[in-house]
């Protein structure tokens, strides 16, 4: 499969706002964890004991694993419309330059025309 070439010129200004937004949105919530379930950056130990301890390990991880999952979602979504869009302007662009009613000869067409000789 070919792979799509974008450049910064693909991506509209509320593609960049929707993907800041969502970035954005990932570091508070990953500054809200770390608000509670540390300090400064440190892992509070539960005063309740190791075991604890380990199922807050557990909850920080799935809430992790929720938000990476949720910004890459978002990040992804935004990708796969300015490469559709992109795509959609390049098969557009190559509709006007075309041949009769948008048609391009093919490598089939070709053959066609020299068995019919």
């Amino acid at each position: 499969m070919t792979q799509v070439k974008l450049t910064e010129d693909d991506y509209t200004e509320d593609d960049i706002g929707e993907l800041r937004g969502a970035l954005t949105e990932l570091l508070s919530s990953c500054t809200a964890l770390v608000d509670q379930y540390g300090t400064g950056g440190t892992w509070t130990p539960s005063p309740y004991g190791i075991l604890t301890e380990l199922d807050d390990s557990a909850d920080l991880f799935a809430e992790l694993s929720r938000l990476l999952a949720r910004s890459r979602k978002s990040v992804r979504r935004v990708g796969l419309r300015v490469r559709r869009r992109h795509l959609e302007q390049r098969c557009d662009r190559a509709s006007e330059i075309g041949g009769e009613n948008g048609h391009f000869p093919t490598d089939a067409d070709a053959w066609s025309r020299t068995s019919q000789r």
